[in-house]
């Protein structure tokens, strides 16, 4: 992570292996015609491993499921709505260092499936075991222990935009990063599926690594009951069931600044891609609107995955400041504000994560900056934040006129 770079964060590598469900793992024959392959992962001292397939089909009618060595985390069934044009597929990481995937097709399915493996994704830190209430012994949570989940109450009037944050993986060539972005709307209105983000999210992830790039929706977890167990509500908002597992896998490279250099972005670092395949309904994806007027906001809210893990908010309360960040005038700056449950900052991999006004609208993209949970330096809760202009992004940058 550089110091000043809320960015495409690298928790892992690809391990590269090259096989099939033909001669890598084993079939068996179930005695009522159902055939069932299983193939097994290993990666010594990961923390977490997930699959990638650079050929991946399944008939409908049949299943793919996927855990880690002891059971303790089961993902699927995977079913042939993951079918997309590139045929590329990669599995959520789980805690451990093996992961067995089972694929399952019952007697009266049709076809053949296409399950080529190119390799595993080896996970060493930024990850964490998803539990219902994960602590350090198991795990505990990648972000740091300022963070503010967005279903605590800073997040009450902001569930619509928090619908349209997510977080993505981003593979470049053996490296796998983290970074956020959000869902945005187009001038017709139209939910085309476009997410804006952060050019130093991707400046140099090649076409084919772009069909690997991962967007996962949802990932939070939902408001702690009211009980009467004597702990504050607030302190368990957040805390309550299992975050969600739903992704969409394959991105296209629309726009972006144009402006990375050796020594950083000269420019506002935006990046525009697109949503390869279609977003489930049942997701409840939501196009943020957004205001490029080049107008201060006084107030309002940033959310996003720092270090990955689940989705968070900050707030700040004082109006963002026009500054020189790159070019001159192409970025706000921000400082987060102590709120109720905590003092929420952001960290690496909250990089394109969206800036909102107090209308609730994206006014920047995260580029850099210096908040911490942890006083540090010129790190620290009440360290500055950069945010990219919306209203500088399109017309202002490097970038080509289209």
């Amino acid at each position: 992570q550089l110091e000043a770079t809320k960015g495409q964060t690298i928790n892992g590598r690809v391990i590269f292996h090259d096989a099939n469900a033909s001669n890598f793992g084993t079939w068996t024959e179930l005695s009522d015609g159902t055939k069932v392959w299983r193939a097994t992962l290993h990666s010594p001292e990961a923390m977490s491993v997930c699959a990638y397939f650079d050929g991946f089909y399944l008939p409908e009618g049949s299943a793919m499921f996927i855990y880690n060595a002891d059971r303790t985390y089961f993902e699927g069934p995977i079913t042939s709505e993951e079918n997309n044009d590139h045929m590329r597929f990669m599995t959520n990481d789980m805690w451990g260092e093996s992961i067995t995937i089972e694929y399952v097709q019952p007697a009266d399915v049709v076809g053949e499936a296409v399950l080529d493996l190119m390799g595993a994704g080896h996970f060493f830190r930024m990850v964490y075991q998803p539990s219902e209430l994960a602590d350090a012994e198991r795990g505990g949570s990648s972000a740091g222990s300022c963070q503010v989940n967005v279903n605590c109450p800073e997040g009450e009037f902001w569930t619509k935009e928090r619908d349209g944050v997510v977080r993505m993986r981003i593979t470049d060539g053996n490296d796998i990063g983290l970074c956020s972005g959000s869902l945005v709307n187009t001038t017709a209105f139209d939910c085309r599926q476009y997410v804006l983000s952060a050019m130093h999210c991707a400046p140099t992830v090649s076409d084919a690594d772009m069909a690997f790039l991962q967007f996962r929706f949802n990932y939070e977890r939902p408001a702690a009951d009211a009980n009467d167990d004597g702990i504050p509500e607030w302190e368990e908002c957040g805390t309550a069931g299992f975050s969600s597992a739903r992704n969409r896998t394959g991105a296209i490279r629309l726009a972006d600044s144009n402006d990375d250099s050796p020594n950083g972005f000269n420019g506002s670092d935006f990046l525009l891609l697109e949503v390869e395949d279609d977003i489930p309904d049942s997701y409840n994806p939501y196009f943020a609107g957004w205001d490029a007027n080049n107008t201060t906001s006084p107030s309002g809210k940033g959310i996003h995955h720092p270090s990955g893990d689940i989705k968070k908010i900050s707030e700040y309360t004082q109006p963002a400041q026009s500054i020189w960040w790159g070019a001159p005038g192409s970025h706000w700056e921000v400082r987060w504000s102590a709120t109720e449950t905590n003092h929420g900052t952001t960290e690496g991999g909250s990089s394109g994560s969206p800036l909102y006004n107090e209308q609730h609208k994206i006014i920047g993209t995260l580029s850099s900056g210096f908040s911490d949970c942890v006083q540090s330096g010129q790190f620290g809760p009440n360290a500055p934040d950069q945010y990219g202009k919306m209203s500088y992004h399109w017309d202002n940058n490097p970038n080509s006129a289209d």
